[in-house]
């Protein structure tokens, strides 16, 4: 067919193992966690169960590079408003750069990790937690 440009037998196993990957993740994507924010009021406070904050910052996760990162940090953004500002930010821009180059789509469907850059190690988010009236993301290293 004329303009259709056919898969390499190699192209088609890195989507599969792509796809085998995703359907296996456990990790909030940036629309689940949006969605379960929602819930909440802007000025609700939440932290990451590693006892840290986020700062504000994003990108390519290393281990992923599809995957989005989110900094954290000793002191910072600690409200449902701000962790949602940093997803809502991200989304608008629409992309990131690659950790060894290319362009990656960032939407509802790409999947969280927090971390530290350059690391590859990173903590995937799992799940948002109340305790004591304190919001919490557990997050947990990639096995």
């Amino acid at each position: 067919m004329a303009g259709l440009i056919e898969m390499s037998a190699f192209e088609r196993m890195k989507e599969t193992i792509d796809n085998v990957r995703k359907m296996s993740a456990s990790n909030f994507t940036i629309g689940s966690l949006l969605k379960r924010l929602a819930k909440y009021s802007d000025d609700r406070v939440i932290c990451l169960s590693n006892e840290r904050e986020l700062s504000g910052q994003y990108y390519s996760y290393r281990g992923y590079y599809e995957d989005m990162a989110l900094e954290f940090c000793e002191e910072g953004i600690n409200t449902v408003g701000g962790v949602k500002d940093i997803l809502i930010r991200a989304m608008e821009y629409g992309d990131m750069k690659g950790y060894k180059g290319g362009e990656f789509p960032i939407t509802e469907d790409t999947y969280l990790w927090v971390a530290h850059k350059p690391s590859s190690c990173g903590l995937a988010i799992l799940e948002l937690l109340e305790v004591n009236g304190t919001l919490i993301l557990v997050v947990k290293e990639e096995e």
